[in-house]
Order: structure tokens, then sequence, then C-alpha cells
């Protein structure tokens, strides 16, 4: 039975198709609603089905709320809601919408919010604001700082109590809840976000990328109100780019914010004036592989992110728009990286460059889309471009020519740049798919490029939408003349000698056949008018050859392929001999074959099912692959059109079967391939329409009776496999056909080619279905229940029997496939027998019944007979007997309970999809191929439509199996549990995974009901097997039972897996190690006790009437409280007592250790007992022990940290400032205090409200640099460390205990015993140490430190490497945790601690001075610097003393200086006073008495550096000036390095010892001094670097060939390549370019050469900046031109080279000028040179006519090189014009070969398309100068 449903009104409140998504907007009732599903067959019931199904989820939500019932009943109902909206859109009214918005945004932002779900929670709200268009800012505003105090609290806080992964997840979640609410941000948002995220910016602190990524997601970008306020910041944001713009930490983070502006704001700010300078920076982030003479970037690139292609492409697509310049900009960019796209040309760039271009191009389209096809302005009401910045008809034709440019030169594969042609195609077609048919026609004449064929052909694949569809009316281009001859080019591709070639071919005939009707209207080509049309027309006529042609080239393929065995073995699985290539072939041929006959005509048809058929009677194939492939093929054609196809083959074939079967061969394992290939046909073909195959009942019938006697291996599959699909077909709904138009294709009027690649609406289309009549429902029913009586009786009481069944075991395997197939052909007639919920369900007062789906089936109830029993249910007691009797008498056939597997996992999990039934969604990726991405109102073809249709139905038909969770089910479990834990291991295997797909799908409530099963298997005499069973199986589960349960059956598997039989083995070794690492990284912790806010409670009640709460009466919440709190103190008690219960294996007390770490949570007190065991386990003898418990412990005692006074500070008007000071100026440093002493540097406070407090510190160095925040809070000095009062339980507890073990000697002496000792292998502790020690000298105050420090001081004086690594953690940790002690008792414990630093530095020897330089860096991180006074101090103190003796020794030095830089670097901008003290101790080093020594001026160059950071222009005003001017410091350098050149000149020509090279030394070592520093401020810092370093230029370039002094040679090269990777702002550039240009003038050649080629990467890395101006052009051409008239041959030869590169970056704005130019010079040099040759015979001139001659030749050369790819309209003239001079002077001639040999080489791939640009006479010429002259000539 058929219908076509074309009922336009079957769900109420229906409105028309707008073109835009899956969704429509409806102007009644709705919101929208998923207009696809009106096409399904029942849709009558859906409208009663949807108001059952919300009316039941908002009931039972508000009463999981109201019962506060979070973690079960409320989860659920979460995911119903998804479910909900994914079946029927979003079908409910606007205040139901709002309302469940608000509830979930309240629900996900309460603090009582279970980390376990807020995942959950955050996918249901972002899922509910999907849809933006559907509610506007004045339905409803979302307020943002929830959000945010909820990533604090979710992630950030959280931090040391959640694992990596559980953490990442969350704040994955919650970020998308974010965006996904910034349009309903409310307008006050802006001003509230840059108060709160203001004070967090200081560019030089790790802070900015926290605060960055929080300007990411929380900045308004929607709000128009706004848009002054926001450009204002945004210029601050960008002042602060171009000032730390030498690759900052951040870099990444704030192109991504500028990335997220640019695009959401489009129009709204001016972007032009740094568009040069923001793509110089993604220049610069390509690492593209250009440095100074081969010096690599070798300092680690510092950003905290990889090249993110998103944000660049929505920054770049974002500033265009009806604006030339950024046009230009972007092509400048790509005109630069060009080269870099070719295959040749392969490095880590690659990758980031093909991303960029796909999401350039996508992103693009996107907006496009917006712009020009969205349906009205209301519907992205979100969005507001002005029109003047609308992308123009010029923009999108510039775009379009530069990027396609790019992936048509340089063949970018789709698996690189993905549907960049297709989204190009979409917008332009007539200039990409003209130029993508051409490409691929010149790989089809050429055999030598078969990779380069597949990428055309793969391109001509994703762009056959635009090819097919594009119409001359409407688009103004019509390409479907191309189709037929590319159609026909494909079929020689068809081949097996090379199965990547064929593969790619069918899958572009699939595409072809999903567009095009398979139609010959030739006869009507004479009624068209238009030329082009009766061309296609007529050339339809090829169609039926075309078709009967591909057919033979695939059943010859069919014929090739075929299965030999090669060992006499027995094939038990059922794809023996089956590769993975071949299955592929075989699922596409059945995809192409299925279109074809979908897609043709009925004549077309009829002539394919003529040799089709005639093959299946004439040829005998194997059945392994080539019988399956030509099986697929016969399938794909019966399903098409059955009515043509089962009336010639299936009677024939039925008779054919029936007379080969005789009572002789029925136990036979190898049939007669004859006969084995026909039962094969069979088994394919009757998956059909079901009506079709009534019309063949008796045959079926009949023919089925036979071949269930036979007994061989393949024949029963073949059978189980025919069953199967017969019962599919005849009970199963499915659409008939998906076609592409619904044309009558057999209508002689029908003009085909006007439905090629016909694009439909959703409201438009009529789908076909097959829906089971109640004849075919009984057919089946009757089959089913004949077979499974016959095959069901032999099995009746096998439990029972005693001894082996030899007749039973012969026939097991056959009966179980029979069986299983029979239950899995007619699965949705058969319920499940036990619908009784499991206790967990019933002890709440939620409805957890499952929906009544109802699909319109007639009734047809299927029962065993006679007895009346579930079907399902008698099943299950067959397998059981099964089981129980492979389990007595042949537990070793593997077969059978594999078999038995499947047959109990289908009886939960049906299996409802057919093998094969539509095409289109077996090919992802062509699904996207099949859309228009630009125009939403032909976005799919009605095939594509028909196919989505169908898998709402099966996703329907999957959700109504689904039954609630019930103690049937449960027996089902443990019987495959018994199998997971198998002897064998393939049977373990499969079970295992059977077994823990069910959990993984119901989730936590299942794990409480199996947790008992696990424990039973891991009890001590439990065999090996079972127990490594077990714990794969524990492994195996996503959703495993030792994460997800309740707490009682936590408690006790936990203690069941730590007390099981440990073994030695390696299997069972990796599995603990894998579950305690399990343990330690995903376990979330989850309430003992649900709570839930008021606010949430209040807006569930809005889903519901007053009325119906009222009916509820007071619901009662899930009483688990106290019963989980026993659970959770037992679990505790339990672990903690397992080392007196004979706990001794130190792989279980790792174990153990782990378990209870996760159990530490702010929300439940810590036991003393579980405090002190973990301090026990510091000085255990296992180090795994140990690190556990210093992990543990280093951050417990973080988390739950002493609770001190604070008092709230309001920094606008609470502070005092004294006249004349500022906050900057306060907060300095301040190295020698007068008046105030201890107290300097403190801020004053004006009212302290009763609080003990009128100075405090501001330790976070990231205050104040922008501002304070409007109010801070400060934490006061603890007086007394002993009293505990007001702190939480678990923070008494973890105070006591360790003030009790650190005041314990032996445990102090014990600890550092183990800390001393030698760390081998892993990872250090040290930072682990640390932590520890800031806790404790925090929380615990100085009478804690006592031990600690007598403990130490022992180290001080050793030299051994790990006592020094010991005394470094902890010392560090020590003063870094000083932060809240008072006064006196800092400056009494510096009194102590000061002898014994210095004693430990001076101790430090090679091996451990790289550790403790990270540890000096601890205590001024993040601290006020006025309080570590005393320690910065002590490092300037030995810093200067050092510094004294710098002359008779370096080591000293050296470490002393590294220490001090370290603690320097951490002052940032707040430490002035130190900075010009520091710079006036060491500035006679620079100019007077250099220091000898290569590390100590290494050292000193970066200490300098770091001050001299301070000194480039700061975003913000300092009113104290941090670091000392640079400018007179490099005059003074300058002065004191003025006659280095000549005494470097006397220096190279004496004997260096010579006396008269005193001074030379002195100023060679004080340049040396001078680029360590320069060296410092281009390589480490990360601001802007100075334009006035520039001046070092020339000296660079001069002593870059220095090789008297190799160690100045590097340095200079160094500085070079430095200087050449900054990207310098275009108000620098003047500078930079009178520098070099004074380094041009040098009178050394090889200075010369040198500025040459620093400026080839310098301009590359300032590409767009040079470009951005004419007149820095215009200098640059100068200045070249300059370089190419040099004397000396290699300056001429590299400043070639460089014109090439400046030409190709367009960096020359008037390259035809500069061409005229050396053009007219050649010509000059070429009559000199011929008046020379008529005055002499060899025609003398002198050598600088000769230069200016070759001067002019490398400038045409530098044209010619320009284009290594292409050939311009200009180049032949060029190349013509070159070969005049071949016979010209030398070096002339060489010059030439090289530049002519490069072009052959370059343009030799194809040359078939550059020589047309060639006339015939040109191309004479340069086949004389390529083709070398025959010897014998």
């Amino acid at each position: 039975m058929t219908k076509e449903s074309e009922s336009a009104e079957s769900i109420e409140s229906m409105d028309t198709e707008d073109g835009d998504g899956n969704y429509v907007q409806d102007n009644g009732k709705f919101q929208s609603v998923n207009k696809l599903l009106n096409y399904i067959p029942y849709a009558e019931a859906l409208s009663k089905e949807a108001d059952y199904y919300l009316q039941k989820i908002q009931e039972n939500l508000t009463k999981a709320i109201l019962s506060r019932n979070i973690q079960l009943a409320t989860a659920a109902y979460t995911k119903s809601i998804n479910s909900y909206i994914h079946q029927f859109g979003f079908r409910m009214t606007k205040e139901q919408h709002v309302a469940f918005i608000k509830l979930y945004f309240e629900l996900l932002t309460m603090e009582e919010c279970p980390l376990n779900v807020v995942g959950t929670f955050c996918q249901t709200y972002c899922l509910l604001l999907k849809k933006p268009h559907l509610l506007t800012r004045d339905d409803i505003t979302v307020p943002w700082r929830p959000l945010y105090m909820t990533l604090e609290r979710c992630v950030w806080k959280r931090k040391y109590t959640l694992s990596l992964a559980a953490s990442k997840g969350l704040e994955t979640h919650i970020k998308s809840a974010i965006l996904s609410s910034n349009k309903y941000f409310g307008d006050n948002t802006l001003t509230e976000v840059t108060e709160t995220f203001k004070p967090l910016i200081c560019p030089s602190t790790c802070k900015m990328v926290h605060c960055l990524d929080m300007l990411k997601l929380f900045l308004p970008y929607f709000n128009p109100e706004n848009v002054p306020e926001f450009n204002k910041f945004l210029e601050f944001m960008l002042e602060i780019y171009n000032c730390w713009n030498n690759n900052p930490t951040w870099e990444w983070n704030m192109i991504s914010l500028l990335g997220n502006c640019s695009w959401h704001m489009i129009g709204k700010f001016d972007w032009l004036p740094h568009l040069p300078v923001m793509y110089s920076r993604l220049m610069k982030q390509l690492c593209l592989p250009v440095y100074f003479k081969g010096l690599q970037n070798t300092p680690v690139e510092q950003s905290t992110k990889s090249f993110d292609a998103a944000s660049a492409a929505r920054f770049i697509v974002g500033t265009l728009g009806n604006q030339p310049d950024a046009i230009k900009n972007l092509k400048n960019f790509l005109e630069t990286v060009e080269t870099y796209y070719n295959p040749l040309n392969m490095g880590r760039w690659s990758g980031p460059l093909a991303t960029l271009l796909n999401e350039m191009v996508s992103i693009f389209t996107t907006r496009l889309k917006r712009e020009r096809y969205s349906v009205s302005e209301t519907r992205h009401w979100w969005v507001s471009i002005p029109a003047n910045r609308r992308l123009t008809d010029e923009d999108i034709d510039e775009f379009v020519q530069m990027t396609s440019e790019l992936v048509l030169d340089f063949y970018v594969d789709v698996a690189s740049g993905g549907f960049i042609l297709k989204n190009l195609a979409c917008i332009r077609p007539q200039k990409i798919i003209p130029a993508v048919m051409s490409k691929y026609e010149s790989m089809v004449e050429t055999v030598t490029e078969p990779k380069k064929y597949l990428i055309t052909m793969r391109w001509v694949t994703i762009v056959l939408l635009p090819l097919v569809s594009v119409r001359q009316q409407e688009d103004g281009y019509d390409s479907r003349g191309m189709v037929i001859p590319f159609a026909l080019s494909l079929l020689p591709t068809i081949t097996c000698n090379d199965m990547q070639k064929t593969l790619s071919a069918l899958g572009v005939i699939h595409g072809l056949f999903n567009l095009i009707p398979l139609v010959d209207c030739s006869s009507l080509a004479e009624t068209l008018e238009d030329e082009n049309e009766r061309n296609v027309c007529t050339e339809t006529s090829c169609l039926e050859d075309f078709c009967l042609q591909f057919l033979d080239s695939i059943l010859a393929l069919v014929e090739s392929k075929s299965h030999e065995n090669t060992r006499s073995i027995d094939h038990r699985a059922s794809n023996a001999g089956v590769n993975l290539e071949d299955l592929s072939l075989e699922k596409l041929l059945w995809a192409v074959c299925h279109r074809l006959g979908v897609q043709a005509s009925t004549k077309i048809f009829k002539s394919l099912a003529k040799k089709i058929v005639g093959f299946a009677f004439s040829k005998i194939l194997e059945t392994d692959v080539s019988g399956r492939l030509y099986a697929s093929i016969l399938q794909a054609f019966a399903a098409a059109r059955p009515d043509i196809i089962l009336p010639k083959l299936l009677p024939k074939l039925c008779s054919s079967i029936e007379s080969l079967i005789a009572d002789d061969i029925l136990n036979e394992e190898e049939l007669d391939k004859f006969l084995l290939f026909h039962i094969l046909i069979l088994s394919s073909i009757v998956e059909t329409t079901g009506t079709e195959l009534m019309k063949y009942r008796k045959e079926l019938e009949s023919v089925l009776k036979s071949l269930l006697k036979l007994n061989g291996k393949k024949p029963y599959i073949f059978v189980s496999n025919l069953l199967q699909r017969l019962l599919n077909s005849l009970v199963y709904f499915y659409p008939i056909e998906n076609r592409i138009s619904e044309a009558d294709f057999d209508d002689p009027n029908y003009l085909a080619i006007q439905d090629w690649g016909l694009m439909m609406e959703k409201s438009k289309i009529h789908v076909k279905w097959h829906i089971p009549s109640k004849e075919e429902l009984i057919w089946a029913k009757d089959i089913f229940l004949q077979v499974f009586t016959e095959f069901s009786a032999k099995y009746e009481g096998i439990e029972r029997l005693t001894q082996k069944d030899e007749t039973i075991n012969k026939n097991l395997l056959k009966d179980l496939h029979i069986l299983i197939a029979l239950v899995d052909g007619l699965q949705p007639l058969l319920p499940f027998w036990d619908n009784k919920p499991f206790k967990a369900f019933e002890d709440v007062q939620i409805d957890f019944t499952p929906l009544e789906y109802d699909f319109g089936l007639p009734m047809v109830d299927v029962k065993v007979p006679e007895t009346g029993q579930n079907i399902k249910e008698k099943y299950f007691e067959i397998y059981c007997g099964i089981k129980t009797y492979l389990d007595k008498f042949k537990d070793d056939d593997t077969e059978v309970y594999i078999q038995l597997i499947k047959g109990m996992d289908n009886l939960v999990f049906n299996n409802i999809e057919p093998d094969r039934r539509m095409a289109i969604p077996m090919v992802k990726n062509l699904r996207h191929n099949l859309q228009n991405t630009l125009n939403p109102k032909r976005k799919s073809t009605r095939g594509n439509l028909v196919a989505r249709v169908f898998e709402f139905h099966l996703k329907r038909l999957r959700l109504s199996m689904t039954r609630t969770w019930s103690k049937s089910h449960m027996l089902i479990m443990e019987k495959l549990f018994e199998l997971s834990v198998n002897r064998y291991a393939r049977i373990r295997i499969t079970a295992q995974s059977r077994f823990c797909r069910m959990v993984d799908t119901v989730g936590g409530i299942i794990t409480r009901e199996i947790t008992g099963l696990l424990i039973d298997k891991l009890k001590d005499g439990v065999p090996h097997d079972e127990y490594k069973g077990v714990l794969y199986t524990i492994l195996t589960c996503k959703n495993s039972p030792l994460l997800n349960n309740s707490w009682s059956q936590l408690c006790h598997l936990w203690v069941a897996l730590l007390h099981s039989p440990f073994s030695e083995k390696n299997s069972i070794i990796k599995c603990m190690d894998t579950i305690r690492k399990l343990l330690s990284q995903s376990f979330m912790y989850f309430p003992l006790e649900d709570q839930v806010s008021l606010k949430a409670i209040e807006y569930a009640k809005n889903l519901v009437s007053p009325s119906q709460i009222e009916t509820w009466g007071l619901l009662k919440g899930l009483q688990n409280g106290i019963e989980n709190r026993e659970a959770f103190d037992k679990m505790i008690s339990d672990l903690l007592a397992s080392p007196e219960n004979g706990l001794n294996h130190w792989r279980q007390q790792v174990l153990c250790c782990n378990m209870l770490s996760v159990l530490i949570v702010e929300e439940k007190a810590m036991p003393r007992k579980m405090v002190e065991y973990f301090y026990d386990c510091l000085i255990s003898s296992s180090v795994d022990v140990r690190t556990t418990a210093l992990h543990t412990i280093s951050w417990v005692t973080i988390m739950c940290k002493r609770k001190m006074d604070s008092v709230e500070v309001d920094t606008q008007t609470g502070l005092k400032i004294k006249e004349g000071e500022s906050i900057h100026s306060v907060l300095q440093y301040k190295s020698n205090p007068s008046e105030e002493g201890i107290h300097c540097g403190k801020l004053e406070v004006e009212d302290t409200k009763g609080k003990n407090l009128s100075k405090f510190y501001v330790h976070k160095m990231y205050y104040g640099y922008v501002t304070l925040p409007p109010i801070l809070k400060i934490k006061l000095p603890v007086e007394d460390y002993t009293d505990l009062s007001g702190q939480t339980e678990s923070a008494k507890v973890i105070l006591d205990v360790a003030m009790r073990y650190f005041k314990n000697p032996d445990f102090v002496s014990k600890l550092f015993e183990f800390f001393t000792q030698e760390e081998k292998g892993g990872k250090s502790c040290g930072n682990k140490r640390t932590r520890l020690f800031i806790s404790l000298t925090r929380n615990n105050g100085p009478e804690a430190l006592k031990l600690v420090l007598k403990a130490i001081a022992p180290l001080t004086k050793d030299k051994d490497q790990w006592k020094q690594r010991c005394a470094a953690d902890v010392i560090s940790g020590i003063i870094y945790g000083l932060k809240l002690w008072d006064d006196e008792c800092i400056v009494e414990f510096w009194t102590e601690l000061c002898p014994m630093l210095n004693d430990c530095l001076d101790s430090v020897t090679q091996e451990t001075l790289s550790y403790w330089s990270e540890s000096m860096k601890i205590p001024t991180s993040n601290r006020d610097p006025n309080m570590m006074r005393f320690f910065i101090e002590l490092m300037k103190e030995r810093w200067f003393t050092s510094l004294q003796s710098v002359e008779s020794t370096s080591v000293d030095a050296y470490k002393n200086m590294n220490f001090f830089d370290n603690t320097v670097a951490n002052l940032h901008w707040r430490g002035a006073e130190l900075y010009h003290w520091v710079f006036a101790s060491v500035q006679k080093y620079f100019i007077e008495t250099p220091i000898p020594y290569v590390n100590v001026r290494d050292q000193l160059g970066r200490l300098i550096g770091d001050i001299f950071e301070w000194a480039a222009e700061q975003p913000v005003t300092f009113e104290t000036q941090v670091s000392p001017k640079f400018d007179p410091f490099v005059n003074t350098l300058f002065e004191s390095l003025g006659n280095l050149i000549p005494e470097a000149a006397k220096y190279m020509a004496n004997e260096k010892d010579s006396e008269d090279n005193s001074e030379a030394r002195k100023l060679l070592l004080r340049f040396k001094s001078v680029l360590e520093l320069v060296v410092s401020l281009c390589w480490d810092s990360e601001t802007s670097v100075d334009p006035v370093l520039y001046r070092f230029i020339p000296l660079c370039c001069h002593f870059e060939s220095y090789d008297a002094d190799p160690e100045l040679k590097s340095l200079a090269a160094v500085t070079l390549s430095g200087f050449s990777r900054i990207l310098i702002l275009p108000k620098s550039i003047d500078l930079v370019l009178d520098q070099v240009e004074l380094a041009s003038t040098s009178t050394s050649w090889k200075s010369r050469l040198c500025v040459v080629e620093f400026l080839k990467v310098f301009a590359l890395n300032n590409t767009n900046i040079f470009a951005s101006s004419e007149k820095f052009s215009n200098r640059v051409m100068d200045f070249v031109l300059s370089l190419l008239s040099d004397r000396k041959i290699e300056v001429r030869e590299s400043a070639s080279k460089l014109l090439s590169g400046f030409l190709h970056s367009l960096i020359i704005q008037k390259p035809m000028e500069l061409l005229e130019t050396f053009q007219r010079q050649a010509k000059i040099f070429s009559r000199k040179l011929q008046v020379a040759w008529k005055k002499t015979p060899r025609g003398c001139l002198s050598s600088e006519e000769i230069d200016t001659g070759h001067s002019a030749v490398l400038g045409l050369c530098a044209f010619v090189d320009t284009y290594p790819y292409d050939v311009p309209q200009f180049l032949p003239n060029i190349l013509i014009t070159l070969s005049t001079h071949l016979h010209d002077p030398q070096p002339i001639p060489i010059t030439l070969r090289k530049c002519l040999s490069n072009f052959r080489r370059t343009h030799h791939d194809n040359w078939a398309v550059h020589k047309t640009k060639f006339s015939e006479d040109q191309l004479c010429i340069l086949t004389d100068i390529f083709v070398s002259p025959c010897y014998y000539a």
C-alpha cells in the first residue's frame, strides 16, 4: 500500500516556508514548528501527540523542581525537552518559550546546581536560544553577571577539585551558554563589563589572557546603543596592542577578540587605519619560512594558542564592505602568501593557510547570505549592517577572483581546502565553473599527473550543484552544456586497476544522478528558442547510451573483483575475504545504481533491466566479493523499480533455486556455486517495496520452505538475511521514491532539462510512502509464526538436558541466525514484555512512563501460539536455555555465544533501520554538496528533503522503541554480564560492548542496579578471566559505575575494587592504572542532597497553572540525604581503614590515596582521620603514594585555606592620596623608605568602618595599570594563628593537623629526607612542594615554620642538586606565603632567613642554576614589591656586589644577575625607582668598561632589556617615569662607538694580541654588550621596539661579515634577524628606511649585500604596511633601484630577487612604469652595444656601461620571476626582449639563462595552458632557446 501525503495542515498553526532552515516562524499560536514532519504519513496524529508531550514535560519538570529532584527527574525531563525540540521544533507559545529560558537560566546559574548536571542544563539552554529570530531583546533580557559567576564557580574556583577532563567539558558548555546569551544582554552590560575587566588589563601579566577571553565572551556586540562607547573601548584595546606588538603571550586572544568585534559589528568601527598592521600580524603568525640568512626564529613563539583561522577569517571578512582599501589590503596579503599554497612548499604553515582560506570563504558566504538573501530584516534583528558598508558587486568579484585563483592555480585539495570552490561557485558560478571545468579537461588530456586529475575530479564533485542548476535567466550563466560531455569522460576511469580513481569517479556520478533526470528529451529540442538549451536538449539523446555503457563498466568491474581462498580454512566471519575497499565499493555501487534506477525514465530503465537481469542467469560469481557487489547492484535496481525488476527476476530465481535443492545436498557445507549465487541474489532483491512482494507470495513461501532445510554455513546466513529483509519490507514505513522532480518522466512532453539541479522548498514537496497494509502485516506475522514455531520447538527444555545432543550441536548456530533474523525483521510488532520500572523510578512522584507513539498501523497482535506469551519473553527464555546448555556442554563454541549475545542485545535495542533504503543519508558529505549554501530558498533538492523526512521518521521509531528500564531489562543485563566475564576473550569483548551500550544508554540509574554484579566478581577466589573481564567492563562503559552511581553503591564498589585480588600480570596492572586515572581525571562530585533556589521554584511554577499545583498537594522530595551522608562517611571510613585490613600492596595504597583525594570537596567537611592519613602518606615508603599525597595536600590546603577577616575599600572615594601623588606613584616600589619605613608603598584608607586597617598592600600587579576595581577587598593580617574561630569545619581540621604534624620533629625530618631523594623518571614534585609550603606559611603562620627552617639549614650549604632543589622549592614557597603576615613577623622572619638564603645562593651549582632561577621568580610573582622589599634588596645587594668583581670572575656575577633579573621582571610597571638605579649602576659597562665575559654580557643585556621594556610609549598615562629614557642612552652609546669601524679595521689588520688593538678590543666588547641588549629587546621583550634602535642597522650590516670576531659576527646576524621579524608601525617606517638607506651607502659590498638580505625578510613581515602608502612604496622602489645599479654583481643579483618579491607582494604600486624604465634602459644598452660592435669586432664597452645594461636585464628578469605560476599579458614580450640579450657581454648571458631556466621549470606543469598566451612566432623563439642544439647538428 502506498500513500502520497499531501496534507498542508496536518500540524495546526503551520505557516508558510520562509526558506531559511528547517523551522519557520508562526504568526499564530506557536513560535515555530518542524515543517518536515508534515510529510510523514501519520502527520494527523502528531498535533495531539505534541500537545500531550509538551504538557507532560511541563508538569513533570515542575514536579521535579518542586520536589527538589534535580539529578534524576529534572535531568531526565531536561533531555525530554531536547527530544521535543528536535522532533517538533519550537512548537510552543512565546510565553512558554520565555518561561523555559528563564527556568534553565536560573537552574544553571544557581549556586545549588550540581556540577554533574550543569553541562546538561547548558545544552538545553543553548538549544532554547538556538533560533534568535524567535525572540528579541524586547521579549527577554539576560543578565551577564550570573553567567560569569557560574563560570567562576564551576571552573575557576574548581580548578583544584575538578579533573582536567571534567573541567574542560564544563567550561565548554558554560561558554556556549554565554555566547548564546550575548544577543540578549541588557543595555548597561558594556559599562558593567568594562568596569569589571578593565582593572585586570596589564599586558605584561598572565591575567591578560583571562581578561581578553572574558571580554570576548561578555562584550555586548549586538546592542546598537553601545556603539560609541564600544568604539572608544576598542580604540583603547588597539592602543594596547600597538604598544605590545612583539609576539605577546596573549596575541591570539586579542586577535580572537578583535575578530568577534569585526564580525559582529560590521560597519560600526573604522578598521581601515589598522588594517595594514593587522594583516602584518596575521602574516607573522603563519610562521612562514622566511628568515634572515637562514636564521630561524630560535626562541619559541610564546602565544598561548596556535593559528586561529576562524578568528582571523572573521576579522578579515568583517572589515570588508564598500571599501576599496580593505580589498586592497586583503589582496596584498593573499598575493604575499600565494606561493606557500603550492604543494611543493609544504610545511607547518600549509595547514593554517588552507584552513584560513576555507574559513574565510565560508564566513564571506554567510555574510553575503545575510545581506542579500535574508527574507526580512526582522529575521536577523541582531544584525545591523549600515547600507553604505554592505558588500558591493565589485567587492564580491574581487574576493571570488582572489580566493579562487589560489585554489585553482595550486590545486588545493578538498581534503585541506574544504568546500571553498562550492561556496565560490554558488556566489559567482560564471567565474568558477568554467575555470574548474577547464582545469579538469586539461588533466583528462594528460596521464602524467594522476594526483592532480583526482583533485580536479573532486573539485567538480563539490561544484556539481551550481554546475547543473545555474540558469541564464536567473544567474546570467548556463553551464548545463558541460554536464553530459563531462559524464562521458568519467567512464574510462571506472577500472579495477586504480580503485582510488574508480571510487572518486563513482562519487561524481552519484552526485550527477542525484541532480539529473535521466530522460531523453531530444525530441523537444526544436520547441526551444534558446540555442544553449536546444543543444543541451539534443545531447540528452546520449543518456541511454551513457547509462548502458556505465552499467557495462561496473559489471566488468564487478566481474574482475573475486575472492580466492589461499588457505583451506573455514571462514567463520560473514565478511570473510572482503576488505574495506570492497565494502566501500559495495556501498557506493548500491548508492549510484539506486539513483540511476530512481532517476531514469521507464524506457532507459527497461534497457538497463534487460542487461542486469540477463547477467544474473548468464554468469556465476563467487559470493564473497564479486557476488556481493552484483547483488547490491541488483538490489538497488529492485528497490528503485520493483515493478520492472521483480517480474523479470523473482519467479525465475525461485524456480531455479527449488529445482537445484535436493535431499542429498541439505547438509553440505559447500553448495553448487550457481545455487549459492542465486540464493544470494534472492536474499538481496526482497528488500524492496512490500506491496510488490505481495504479488509473489506463493513463490516466496515455497522457496523459503525449501531454503530453510539447508544446513550449510553460507546458505543459512543468506536465508536469514532473506527472512529479515522480507519482513522489513512488509512491516516498515519508508519512501518509495526520491526523484529530483515529481513530474512524470515518461510524459513525451516532459522537458527534463528544466529540472536539472532543481531546488525545492519544503512547503512544495510531496512524499510517496510505503505504508504497511493489513494484508502485508498478516503475511509477515504468518511467516514469522510459522518459522518461529518450527525452530523454537527444538529448544524447549534445553536447559534441563543432562548430556550433549549432537543434533542440537550441529544446528544450533543456524537456528540462532534464523531466530535472530525473525525478531529483527518484525521489530515494530514485537513489544517488550515488561514495563515495570526499577525501584529508583517507583520512589518518586514523577511520571517516567514512556510516551506512546502513534504510527497509524493496523492492529496486528503477534504472540506465541497456544500460550499467548509475549514473543520477546519467549525469546529470552530460549536464549537462557541455550546459554545454560552451552555452559554445560559446549562452552568453547564462540560463534554460538556471539550470536546469543547479539540476540539478547536485539531484545533491548531494536534493529529498526533496514540495511539499505535511501541513498543520500549514506554519504554525509554528499548532502552538503547537494545544498545551496547561499540562497536558503534554493537550499535542497527534493531527494535530499525526502531523505531528511525519512530520517525524522526513523528517529521517532527509535524513540518509540525506548521503554522505561524495567526488571526484565535487568535480567538480560545479568546474562550479558555473565558472558562479559567469560574465559574466551572474543566472547568477553563482544558481550562487554553490548552490556556497556545498555549502561551508557540509560545512565546513572542502571549503574545502581548492576553494581552488585560487579562487586561479586571483585571478591577473592574469583577466576582470573572473570576478574579481568569485570575490570574491562568497568573501563569500557563511558557511563562508568565508578563515576555515575548512588553514593551507597559507590561506597561498596570502590571498597570492593580496592580490596580485589590484585595481580602482577601486565593486563591487570594496566587495567588498575587506567581505573586510577579514570577516577582522578573524570570523577565529578555530586551533592549528597539536592537543593533548588527559590527563584527556580518560582519559574517552574510558571510552566503550569496554579490550579494544577494545588491538585498535586505537597510534593515530597527524595528522602536520600541522610542515606547519602551515611554512605559517604562509610566510604571514607572504609577507605581509611583499608591499611588496617591488610591493604599492603603499594598499588592498592596508591589507588586508595587517589580515591580519597577525589572525595575532598568544599561542600563536605573532611574528617580528621582523613587529613592525618594524607600527612602519614607524605612519609610513606612508596614513591607513588608520597607523590599522590603531596599533590592532594598541596591543593587541599589551598581549597580549605584559612578564612581571613577582610574589609572592602571603595577605590573611588575611600583612598587617601597625597597632593602631587597618584595611584601609580604610590604603588611604585620604594627601595629606600624614609619616614614611613616598612609601611612605605601601601595605600592609605580614609574610613575603615571599625576595622583595624589604615594602610594596605596591593598584591595583584595588574591592579592600577589601567585602574583599580571600584571595590577592593582587602584581607587583614592574622593576629593569632591559634584562633580557629570563624573557620569552616574542614579548615579547622586541616589547620590543626598541619600545625601538629609540622611541630613534630620526627615527621619533619622524615619528610625532608624523602624530599631530598633523587627523582628518577616522571615529573618533578617541585611545584607541589612549593604549593604546600605556601599554604603552610599563609595558614599556620611563623610557629609552623620553626622546624622547617631548622630542617632547611643543613641543606643551604650542601651542593647536592636534589637537596638544593628541595631548598629552592621550600624557601620560595615560604617567602610567597608571607602575604598576610603582620609587619613585625615579616621583619623577624627575614632576619632569620636572609643568612640562610645567602648560603643557599652561594651553594648554587651549574646543575641547579636553572632550577633556582625559576624558583626566584616565585616570591615576587603577583606580590606587592614593597612587601617583598627584604627579598628584592637581598637580590639587589648580591647582584651589585658581584658586579663589582665582574672583571675577575664571571660565575658569581652571572648567577646573581640571573636571580636579580628574574626578580626585577616581576615588578612590571611598579619598579620605576629600582629600574633607574639599576640602569645608573650598569651604564658604565656599556660605555666605559665593557665586561669581557660572554655569559655576563648576555645576562646584563636581558636585565636592561627587561627594564627598557617599559620605555615604550604606554596606552595609559604614568605620572612617574617607569623606565629610563631610551633616546639619550642610545645617543651616548653612539658617541662611545664613534671610532668602531676604523678600529675594527685595524683589529682585523693587526695581530689580535697586539697592544695596538687594545682600544679596538674595548670598542668591540662595548659593541657586543650593546648588541646583547638589542637582541634582548628584539627577541624577549613584548613591547614595540623603539625605532631609535634601528640606528644600529648600519653597524650590524657592516659587522655581519666581520670574520675577525666570530662572536660579534653571530651577534650582528642574530640582531638583524630580530630586527627583520619585528612588526613596525607606519609612523616609524621612515626612520627605519633612513637607516637602511644609510647602510646601503656603505663602502663594503658585503654590507650592502647584507642590507638587501635584511630588507627581503623585513619587507615580507611588513608587506601590508609598506603597500599601504605610496610614499613608502616609492622610497622602497628608489632604494631597490639604487641597489640594482650597484657595481658589485652579487648585490645586483640579490637586489633583483628583492625586486621580484616586492612586485609579487604588490609593494611596488606602479609596476608598469618601472617595467617601461627597464625596457628603455635595455634598448639604450642594445644600441650602445650595436654601435660598439660596428666600431670593433669584439664590441668592447666599459664595465660601467655593462653594469648598467646588466641592471636593466636584472630588472626585466625580476618581472619574469614575479610570476612563477602564471603568464600575464605583458610577460611574453619581456621574454622575447630578454632573448635578444643572450649574446651580450658577460655576466648578462649567465643571468638570462638562469632566469629562463627558472621560467621553464616553474611553468612546466601547466605549459599547455600557459603557451596559449604566446603567439606562434614567440613560441618558436622560446623553443629555440629552451631546446639545446644537437651535438651533431
